[in-house]
């Protein structure tokens, strides 16, 4: 029996992508997830782009959830300053290089 990367590795023959390894375990849950439906299921370089595109960074996650975070703590009457909080954190040099 094929172990999930080889059949994503099967499905991807004529397909040459690079992405980011963090995004691998998510594109293979989706994978087996298809190949549950139809074990026979292959997939055209389109929908492989697709799935891969679909996958938030860590960078993305952590600011969502940091935006969350922000706007619970300073209310609603407070939303314009929270937006200029989760902005500053989106800019910043520092914190960017770090969710690398």
């Amino acid at each position: 029996m094929l172990t999930k990367r080889q059949k994503i590795a099967d499905s991807q023959k004529s397909v040459a992508l690079w992405f980011d390894d963090s995004k691998i375990k998510a594109v293979e849950s989706r994978f087996a997830e298809l190949r549950q439906l139809d074990p026979n299921k292959s997939m055209s370089e389109a929908e492989i782009a697709a799935m891969i595109r679909a996958v938030p960074s860590v960078r993305k996650k952590v600011m969502t959830r940091a935006t969350e975070i922000i706007k619970d703590t300073l209310g609603e009457n407070q939303q314009g300053a929270a937006r200029r909080l989760s902005s500053r954190l989106a800019s910043d040099a520092a914190l960017k290089k770090l969710l690398r």
